[in-house]
C-alpha cells in the first residue's frame, strides 16, 4: 500500500510538532515493512492511505473532506471535556479506522460508538539523533505548556538549587539542542487526575539515551513496561528525586541505557504490522 503520514496544523499553532517524532517513526515503520510512505503537513492524497495526527485540532474539516481512505491516529488522551468540546473530533473517528497508542483509550472510545485498534508508540533508529554534550549545563529540563501543578514542581527545584530550564513550544532543533545539555529531563502530567502516561514525551528521550525523571502512579501497567529505564517517582518527591540524581552521573546513565534498552525491544513496525493487516483486510492491497 501507499500512505501519507499526515500532520494536520491549524494555522498559527505550533504545537502540532509535538506530533513529529511519532510521524517520523510511523513513516520508517511503514516503509521498514515494504510500504511507499511520505510525511506531509495539512496535505492529503486520494491515491493514498492518510494517517492523520491531529484530527482534534481542525474544527473545520469534516469527513467528507477526506479521502475514504484515511486513518486517525490518535495521541490525546480521550476525556469526557475533549469529546465534548470538540463534537467534530468524534464525528471523524466515527467516520474513519482508529489507532491509538494506549488501551485505555480505546477503551472510553469505546463507550462513544468508537471501536480503534491499538498501535503502540515504538521505537525507529531514525530517531536516535541527539548530540549529548560533554559538559551538560542544565540539571534539570522540563518543556511542554504550563499548569500550577508543573510550575510548582519548576519551582521547587530551582529551590532546592538546581539549574532548571523550562520551555514551552519549542520543537525540533532547537529543543534537541537543550537536551543535549541537560542532566535529566522531567515528565509530570499537566492534569491532577489524567490517568495516561505521557508515552509520546518519553519515547523519543529514550531513543536517545536520555534519563527521564517521570512522575508515577498514574498509569501502572504502562508505567512497568518501563521499569528500571525511567527514574518513576510519586509527584510529592519529584524534586527530592531529581535533587538526587543530579548529583549522581553513574545512576542517571545507567537509567538512560537501561531506557533506550527498553525501546529498542519496542520496534515500531511491531506494533504496526497487526494494524496493516486490518486495513489490507477492508480496503485491498493497493
Amino acid at each position: 500500500m501507499r500512505f501519507a503520514v499526515v500532520m494536520l496544523q491549524p494555522q498559527g499553532y505550533v504545537h502540532s510538532a509535538a506530533f513529529a517524532e511519532a510521524a517520523q517513526a510511523l513513516q520508517a515503520a511503514l516503509e521498514g515493512l515494504g510500504h511507499d510512505a511520505l510525511t506531509s503537513t495539512n496535505a492529503v492524497y486520494a491515491d493514498r492511505v492518510n494517517v492523520l495526527f491531529g484530527a482534534h485540532l481542525v474544527g473545520s474539516l469534516a469527513p467528507a473532506a477526506l479521502p475514504e481512505r484515511s486513518v486517525i491516529f490518535n495521541l490525546e488522551q480521550i476525556r469526557p471535556a475533549l469529546l465534548q468540546e470538540r463534537p467534530f473530533f468524534l464525528q471523524l473517528l466515527r467516520s474513519f479506522p482508529v489507532w491509538d497508542y494506549h488501551p485505555a483509550n480505546l477503551q472510553a472510545l469505546a463507550g462513544h460508538g468508537v471501536s480503534g485498534q491499538l498501535v503502540r508508540l515504538g521505537y525507529a533508529r531514525a530517531l536516535t539523533r541527539i548530540a549529548h554534550a560533554e559538559e551538560q549545563d542544565i540539571d534539570v529540563l522540563f518543556y511542554g505548556s504550563r499548569s500550577e501543578r508543573r510550575r510548582q514542581v519548576i519551582r521547587s527545584l530551582a529551590g532546592a538549587g538546581l539549574r532548571v530550564h523550562s520551555e514551552i513550544g519549542l520543537y525540533g532543533e532547537a529543543r534537541d539542542e537543550l537536551i543535549g545539555r541537560a542532566k535529566m529531563v522531567l515528565n509530570v502530567g499537566y492534569f491532577e487526575d489524567a490517568a495516561r502516561f505521557e508515552q509520546v514525551r518519553v519515547m523519543y528521550l529514550l531513543a536517545n539515551q536520555v534519563c527521564v525523571v517521570s512522575e508515577s502512579g498514574r498509569d501502572p501497567e504502562e508505567e512497568a513496561r518501563f521499569a528500571g529505564g525511567i527514574a518513576f517517582s510519586p509527584y510529592a518527591t519529584l524534586v527530592d528525586t531529581c535533587v538526587h540524581y543530579a548529583a549522581h552521573e553513574a545512576e542517571r546513565n545507567r537509567i538512560a541505557s537501561r531506557g533506550f534498552e527498553i525501546v529498542r525491544a519496542m520496534p515500531q513496525e511491531q506494533f504496526l504490522a497487526p494494524a496493516l493487516g486490518a486495513l489490507a483486510r477492508r480496503w485491498g492491497q493497493s
